[in-house]
């Protein structure tokens, strides 16, 4: 009995211990190969070598202690990966070393940093989850950003800008364009100087690398790159509404610093802010760069217009890059034009460089015969099955789109032969800035978009009283096999595009003659009843609205990188594999159900263009068919709730929100209302129970 109660004590003993010795190791997840947290020396040597993603931890930290076998596992599936792009995952245990936390000003954990040869370069992004695809996107975009390479021997080519020389460069005294970044700082003299405290900025140091990198990049194409102090030039820095860098309000908030674009040739309209939700190199050239040319709105011709519509479309394109040009030109007549037509363009330069990789220009070419060109092209293109009928120009069709005076705009997009004309019956319309920008936004977004977890939910969202489908073509570039077959399926999508573009036009063509036949029946039987002239003439003159609806947003989603994507989306069940070349169609209008067969009830592929148009036309077009064939699939999980409840407050409109506002202040006032009735309650009660002396009251 001894001996046995002996043996079971070492066995739990041995658990006990093993047990903890695995509580102990559970953020660095020791086990076979991998890897113990760096320390000092370590640190320096390894950083030294490639690109890191370095989570900085503690081992009594929750939030660490839940990221651990995340970390681990994304070390273990990026690692093969990480070598071959030369990027790798390490770890520090800022307990055992507290100094180096100290000296990367590490103020909370677990805190996630990019770092390169030269140093830290930037921090995981705050909004996105920590997750196992998360992490291993970022290390295998960042591996791919030329940015990151070789920047420390870079020097900043910033000028620091005095308060006086600023106001001249606003007062349109700039021969070129300045791209000035606001620092929370006194005497910042070259913005890489990294001995400088800035307080409640964690951002400042990691901006300092993006704007030395930026001022390197800019210098040769004719920008001047400044930074100004905001302590020392306080008053300038409040009238620019950057009152929060001049000095801390709140030592709960942090701060960030701050850029704007003056553009040449202005003395006013011409200071821009840089209002982005990203602060990459990148972006940051891409503001300065759209932002002066857009300003200049220079002039195009229907030749560069052609080359630019043609580019190719490319599929491997590097993190961040926008999915394909969209060219606004406005068009005029020299002769009639007038300089208060112009003035519209100061309006545009703003919302236009907001939409990602769209340019504004001016023209004097014949813009109409030039779109008349590329809408017969789009019907050579579909005319790829010999055995069908030819399909030819709904001219009908054009003549009724491209109705309008000049000036006008014009919407051309990269891939696209789908031309798009604002029509501007007279000078009301051209300079009407809201019905400008709307006809823009309606139709702001490229021919193909990529779905990745930051556009998911925004495309999906984007105008489902325009665009009632969201087709998705599925790929995947992880090899160059792959690849090849991929855009040869999204040449395919984008011919069923155009086909069923063509099919499109037929039927808003088909339900404008029946509302003209439905008009002009009613008016012939108002004359045979010899109503009044005026009644006749009010509804002669009745408006034919065009429907613009019944459109399909076309969408590519690369299953290499982010497959995962569906089933968080609720479109793919668990039993469902996807393959290249797929597609499938979210209906965009209730957001509660998918198409992934054609009518026949095959797997919907883009082997060919016809089956992809086959099915969104009689998805959209039912009556047209003699019966609906297409199976559909519900979404899956939250977001079919989710979307739903979305998609029943838009399909009420005005109304809809305003209901739903209103149910918000009910439920915000109700506990009030029910706290105040209660204390009164029982004020009244105590009232009629006892007098100011506590005795009872007395009855008449």
């Amino acid at each position: 009995m001894l001996l046995n109660a002996l043996a079971l004590g070492l066995i739990f003993i041995a658990r006990f211990f093993v047990t903890s010795q695995a509580a102990d190791n559970s953020h660095t997840g020791i086990d076979d190969d991998f890897p113990d947290p760096l320390n000092a020396a370590q640190f320096d040597t390894e950083m030294s070598k490639h690109l890191h993603v370095v989570e900085f931890y503690s081992p009594y930290c929750h939030h660490c202690k839940a990221l651990a076998p995340i970390w681990k596992n994304a070390w273990r599936n990026f690692r093969d990966e990480g070598r071959k792009l030369n990027i790798s995952f390490a770890q520090i245990n800022c307990v055992e070393s507290g100094d180096l936390c100290h000296r990367e000003r590490i103020t909370a954990y677990p805190a996630i940093k990019l770092y390169g040869p030269n140093g830290f370069i930037k921090d995981f992004p705050l909004a996105q989850k920590r997750n196992l695809e998360t992490l291993t996107n970022f290390a295998r975009q960042e591996a791919m950003n030329a940015d990151n390479f070789d920047t420390g021997f870079l020097k900043s080519q910033s000028h620091l800008l005095k308060g006086t020389e600023f106001l001249s460069l606003l007062a349109g005294n700039a021969e070129g364009p300045h791209l000035v970044s606001f620092w929370p700082s006194k005497n910042l003299m070259t913005t890489d100087d990294s001995s400088i405290e800035f307080e409640n900025c964690d951002d400042c140091h990691s901006f300092q690398n993006t704007w030395t990198v930026l001022s390197n990049k800019l210098i040769s194409e004719n920008f001047t790159i400044n930074h100004l102090n905001c302590e020392s030039e306080m008053k300038i820095c409040r009238e620019l509404g950057f009152s929060d860098l001049t000095e801390i309000t709140n030592h709960r908030a942090d701060r960030s610093p701050h850029v704007v674009l003056i553009v040449p040739k202005k003395k006013a309209g011409n200071l821009f802010y840089y209002e982005g939700d990203e602060h990459t190199v990148r972006d940051y050239e891409d503001f300065a760069r759209r932002t002066t040319f857009n300003a200049q709105a220079p002039t195009v011709s229907n030749d560069v217009l052609g080359q630019l519509i043609s580019e190719p479309f490319q599929m491997k394109k590097s993190p961040g890059s926008p999915d394909g040009s969209i060219h606004i030109v406005f068009r005029y007549e020299p002769d009639t034009v007038v300089q208060e037509d112009f003035d519209i363009l100061e309006h545009l330069i703003k919302p236009v460089s907001n939409i990602p990789n769209a340019y504004l220009h001016k023209s004097t070419d014949d813009l109409l015969s030039f779109s008349h060109e590329l809408f017969k092209s789009m019907y050579g293109l579909i005319n790829y099955n010999p055995g069908e009928e030819a399909k030819l120009p709904n001219e009908e069709f054009f003549s009724m789109s491209a109705i309008t005076q000049y000036p006008t705009f014009f919407m051309f997009k990269q891939g696209s032969t789908i031309p798009n004309i604002f029509h501007g019956y007279s000078t009301t319309e051209m300079r009407d800035f809201d019905l400008i920008t709307e006809w823009i936004e309606q139709d702001s977004l490229p021919l193909l978009n990529e779905l990745t977890p930051v556009t998911y939910l925004k495309l999906l969202e984007y105008h489902p009283e325009l665009y009632h489908f969201m087709a998705i073509q599925l790929v995947n570039t992880s090899t160059e096999a792959e690849l090849s077959r991929s855009l040869d399926y999204i040449e395919n999508f984008r011919l069923s595009a155009f086909d069923y573009e063509s099919i499109r036009n037929d039927y808003l063509m088909e339900t404008v003659a029946a509302e003209r036949k439905t008009k002009d029946e009613a008016v012939r039987a108002m004359k045979a009843k010899h109503a009044a002239s005026a009644d006749i003439v009010k509804k002669m003159r009745d408006e034919i609205t065009h429907e613009k609806g019944h459109r399909v947003l076309l969408t590519f989603l690369d299953l290499s990188t982010h497959d995962w994507l569906l089933a968080q989306a609720g479109l793919q069940p668990s039993d469902r594999n996807y393959r290249n070349g797929e597609v499938l169609i979210v209906d965009k209008k209730s957001c509660s159900t998918y198409v992934e067969r054609d009518s026949l009830g095959e797997i919907l592929r883009a082997d060919t263009p016809f089956a992809v148009k086959d099915t969104l036309s009689r998805l959209s077009f039912p009556s047209r068919y003699n019966s609906d064939t297409i199976e559909r699939v519900q979404i899956q999980g939250s977001n079919r709730v989710r979307f739903s409840v979305i998609s029943s407050i838009s399909e009420h409109g005005f109304v809809g929100y305003v209901l739903i506002l209103a149910l918000i202040v009910f439920a915000v006032r109700v506990p009030k209302m029910l706290r105040k009735i209660s204390n009164a309650r029982k004020y009244r009660s105590r009232r009629d129970t006892t007098g100011l002396l506590g005795k009872e009251k007395s009855k008449d």
